[in-house]
């Protein structure tokens, strides 16, 4: 199974829990790309992120609501500290299912890793009209058939 290459309504196991794919956005920045998929639990129907880049970096990302934080260097979050480790802006190049993006829709977003926990990671979105805020960890290739 290629991870560059989930299809909408795809079932896959990750970590040895079943989920769907709802829908893929795939961004462009410069010469590079990455794809986000929207994918929902089976177990517990709850909605996650899936980043996958060219590299192989896999980040399941859990989708936080109503949540706020200040961007900056460092932040703090959840009572934990968190550095920049990348930041940048993404532009829609391609996508499928039903989202609420549309082709060339611009995002400046931020990554930031746990100084505790390397594979732990805050992600901000900053969209025209909205901010998405979402925490993730780094997930292994070999957890995903």
């Amino acid at each position: 199974m290629s991870l560059l290459d989930l299809k909408e309504n795809q079932v896959f196991i990750l970590e040895k829990k079943k989920y769907e794919v709802i829908n893929m956005v795939k961004y462009k920045e410069k010469s590079s790309h990455w794809f986000e998929y929207k994918i929902r639990s089976l177990d517990s129907g709850k909605y996650y992120h899936l980043n996958v880049e060219l590299s192989f970096r896999i980040v399941l990302y859990e989708i936080l609501d109503d949540e706020k934080v200040d961007l900056g260097l460092n932040v703090k979050f959840r009572d934990e500290e968190y550095e920049i480790f990348e930041n940048g802006t993404g532009k829609v190049d391609a996508y499928y299912g039903i989202t609420d993006v549309a082709l060339n829709d611009i995002v400046t977003y931020y990554e930031y890793k746990s100084k505790s926990n390397n594979n732990k990671i805050l992600s901000i979105e900053k969209w025209a009209n909205k901010t998405e805020v979402s925490l993730g960890r780094v997930i292994s290739l070999l957890d995903i058939n």
